[in-house]
């Protein structure tokens, strides 16, 4: 990656380098290039899997135990906005 493109990416995340760290961020985005071109040239090996693995069993979900929740009051305390009972927040979907 040339120090213009670091430049530009670096512009693009509002982030300002030193001429002596560009030069650095050069060196390790080769490495991180190369490397991921490495990998992507590269097939792993999935016959050796079992397919029934999974990492989340019944067994380790917890109990479900109804405990007392924080009271409406208390939870709008510090909320930058509010109406009634509820937080007022930017409105997402038209």
């Amino acid at each position: 990656m040339t120090k213009q493109q670091l430049k530009g990416l670096a512009h693009l995340s509002m982030l300002q380098f030193t001429d002596e760290q560009y030069k650095v961020l050069e060196g390790e985005f080769e490495s991180i290039i190369a490397f991921l071109s490495e990998l992507k040239n590269t097939k792993p090996s999935t016959e050796d899997l079992d397919t029934t693995v999974t990492s989340v069993t019944l067994n380790d979900l917890r109990e479900d135990i109804v405990r007392p929740s924080l009271p409406i009051e208390l939870s709008l305390l510090n909320a930058p906005q509010k109406k009634g009972r509820y937080f007022v927040v930017p409105q997402v979907v038209e």
